[in-house]
Parts: structure tokens; C-alpha cells; sequence
């Protein structure tokens, strides 16, 4: 679990749940507003550098500091 939370807090995992959000609230534009709230979490989670499953495992919600402590143990 900890390589998966290593590529969303990285730069790539950041573009990607971007682009998904993105699609995401595109879609949602046709199809339901449930999918544009839906988009909107991997959307703004990417802009604002935060990774909402690193709580769960007790790991720090902000990027910067998932990205340093996921580096730190292996």
C-alpha cells in the first residue's frame, strides 16, 4: 500500500488524479452531477497537494510531508 500512496503523492500521481478529475466533471457534465462531485475530489485534491487515503494509515494528509515520510522508511 505504501507504493501506491508513493505514486499519488508523487509529481506523476498528482498529473493523473488531476486528469481524472478532470474527465471526471467532463463527463458528469452529461451523464449526472453526482460524477461532477465525485471528479471534483481527485480534482482538488491534486491542486491542493493533500492525499485523502494517507490518513488511513496513519500517514500525513499534506503532500510534501507524505512524499518525505514515505521516502524516509522503506
Amino acid at each position: 500500500m505504501r507504493g501506491i500512496l508513493k505514486y499519488l503523492s508523487s509529481q506523476n500521481g498528482r498529473t493523473a488524479r488531476f486528469l481524472t478529475g478532470a474527465v471526471l466533471i467532463s463527463a458528469g457534465l452529461f451523464v449526472s452531477p453526482i460524477m461532477i462531485v465525485v471528479g471534483l475530489l481527485p480534482f482538488f485534491a491534486a491542486i491542493f497537494d493533500v492525499c485523502l487515503f494517507a490518513p488511513f494509515f496513519k500517514l500525513p494528509f499534506e503532500g510534501e510531508k507524505l512524499r518525505d515520510e514515505l521516502s524516509d522508511k522503506r
